[in-house]
């Protein structure tokens, strides 16, 4: 069996067996059943390493960020977790509100600090590298400009596809009058839509 199949059946193998029916790696109660199939599986000499591995926490550059606090989560339960790890998490979630108060007074060292956080193995973003081939307004700023867009109804490619369909295609129709009064003509006298259009 190859290692990406395997895989594939553990995480369905989980999702069956959770509660949830969505495998969350950060969840006890799917570490515990990840732990018990691999145990069915005969594979408990790789179970310590990889749920170690699995659970590991991240260490991060900033000394804030790195600092473990204690949180009462939703159940009332004290845990231990780092910052920046915390930081993470949902807006009204326990840990992160412990998390923002563990950060410091200042604004700007708070600015920092989340900068730090959301650069952490991150590639350069695109406002970091320069344009190389920027164009000047009126007031000497450089600004790039913007591709020319279609909309949903209309956009420069549209008139290429229909070129491309097959004469006959009925989405080539060009919806012409002669078009359109030959099929009111083939309506039989007294329908609706060929009243309405004699009016």
């Amino acid at each position: 069996m190859k290692l990406k199949t395997f895989i594939a059946e553990v995480l369905s193998e989980i999702e069956y067996r959770s509660n949830e029916g969505i495998v969350d790696l950060k969840k006890e109660s799917h570490i515990t059943i990840l732990s018990e199939i691999l145990d069915e599986l005969g594979l408990s000499e790789m179970k310590s390493e990889l749920i170690s591995n699995l659970t590991e926490e991240k260490d991060f550059k900033n000394s804030v960020l790195n600092r473990e606090i204690s949180y009462n989560d939703e159940s009332g339960e004290t845990k231990k977790n780092k910052v920046g790890n915390l930081l993470r998490l949902k807006d009204d979630h326990p840990g992160k509100i412990s998390a923002e108060r563990a950060l410091p007074s200042d604004p700007d060292e708070v600015q920092k600090v989340m900068d730090e956080l959301g650069n952490e193995n991150q590639p350069k973003r695109k406002d970091d590298v320069k344009d190389t081939n920027p164009t000047s307004t009126e007031d000497g700023e450089e600004s790039v400009p913007e591709p020319e867009t279609g909309t949903a109804f209309k956009d420069s490619q549209s008139d290429s596809y229909l070129d491309s369909l097959p004469e006959g295609d009925p989405a080539n129709e060009s919806g012409s009058e002669s078009e359109s009064e030959s099929y009111l003509d083939s309506l039989p006298d007294g329908d609706p839509a060929k009243l309405d259009n004699k009016e």
